[in-house]
Formats: structure tokens, sequence, C-alpha cells
């Protein structure tokens, strides 16, 4: 959300919210900036990184833990099969 306010596109914080202000992009297709979601739905999604490139994200894991690069495949069953391109 604030990565992207930064270029001038706002997003909502809820990840449901972010999920429906995006375009669709396949796994396969991202580019550094789209965003990955995790949940049962995208407008369930729970969780959200910002893709930077080979198959990493940055993320916030949890409220009040430090920001940090992880793998989109990180051990989660539940990653959504189509990210977001604001």
């Amino acid at each position: 959300m604030m990565a992207w306010a930064q270029a001038g596109v706002r997003l909502s914080h809820f990840t449901g919210y972010q999920y429906s202000e995006t375009s669709r992009v396949a796994l396969a297709d991202l580019q550094p900036g789209d965003l990955v979601f995790f949940g049962d739905t995208g407008e369930r999604s729970y969780h959200m990184g910002l893709y930077v490139g080979g198959g990493q994200m940055i993320e916030a894991p949890y409220t009040g833990a430090n920001v940090r690069y992880a793998s989109n495949w990180r051990g989660r069953g539940d990653i959504l099969p189509y990210g977001g391109r604001p």
C-alpha cells in the first residue's frame, strides 16, 4: 500500500479490497511491484506481499514484525493463482 502510494496509486489497507482494486496477473507473468495474495479467495485474502522478482516478495508477516524478503512459495499452500497489478 505504502510503496504504491509513493508512485501516486492509492490502495486500501485491507487485502481483500486491494485484490478488487487491481487487475489479475497470472503468477507466471508477475512483474516487480505486482501484489501476491494468500487466502481462500481474493476477496477473503488475509495476506499480501509485493513481488520483487525471482520468486521473491517483500512482506510484513504480521503486525509488529519487520518487513522482510521471503519466497512466494514459503510453505504456504494458499497462494492465489493470480496476483494483482495496480
